[in-house]
């Protein structure tokens, strides 16, 4: 059988989402695009952040299945990748802005999905994108050196 999900495809993929965040970042910090909404920057840093950690827990031997079965977690992604071996100690900070991005990306209803209207409290995009790059700096250059073709 062949894998269509490598670790270093999915850590490739997952650049991409965040790449994208980042962009839509940096576009609205130097007020050259203005949103009404943040869910488009919330949902492309979540589903990065996600495959991120995915990529690392493939590369730990994690199968298609099981990584399926963890869901969109972000928190308990996270866990996960550090009972297995992951190097980076987020900052409480960190934590916690994974936490509120997780309320609305990783457990239903999925605000970053989702019209739900109401107040919640935003997460910084910034503070996730930082520790996304950390983690992938940690990363890469172990499934890089790993990876084979099939």
């Amino acid at each position: 059988m062949i894998n269509r999900k490598t670790a270093l495809g999915l850590l490739n993929y997952a650049e991409s989402y965040l790449a994208a965040a980042k962009h839509l970042v940096s576009e609205i910090s130097d007020q050259r695009l203005a949103l009404s909404f943040g869910a488009p920057i919330a949902l492309l840093t979540g589903h990065g952040f996600e495959i991120l950690l995915k990529s690392y827990l493939r590369s730990q031997g994690a199968s298609e299945i099981e990584l399926k079965n963890l869901g969109h977690d972000l928190v308990k992604l996270l866990q996960e990748a550090r009972n297995k071996g992951l190097a980076i100690t987020p900052s409480d900070n960190e934590l916690a802005q994974l936490d509120l991005l997780n309320t609305q990306f990783g457990k239903p209803p999925f605000y970053v999905r989702y019209l739900e209207t109401g107040s919640y409290i935003a997460h910084d995009d910034g503070i996730v994108l930082n520790l996304a790059i950390r983690i992938d700096a940690s990363i890469r250059p172990d499934i890089k050196a790993n990876y084979t073709f099939e």
